[in-house]
């Protein structure tokens, strides 16, 4: 059994998920420390992008779509 079962994920989508993971982000977190991951198309500087931002705890998780800004294209 995965200790991720009762993690509530969020896809960041709309400004209304953003207001959402903004008020999270100010909640304190006695319990659980916070996480930070990135994915990309590969590690060629120049060449490869950005696509995901994620960040989370042990209860919950937020999917960020990163439509370039870094990157090839950014």
């Amino acid at each position: 059994m995965s200790g991720l079962n009762n993690v509530k994920l969020h896809f960041v989508d709309s400004i209304d998920e953003v207001l959402k993971l903004n008020a999270w982000l100010g909640e304190r977190r006695p319990k659980h420390a916070l996480a930070f991951d990135t994915e990309t198309t590969g590690l060629v500087i120049g060449q490869d992008i950005v696509r995901m931002v994620q960040i989370g705890d042990g209860e919950h998780g937020w999917s960020i779509p990163w439509n370039g800004g870094i990157g090839a294209d950014g």
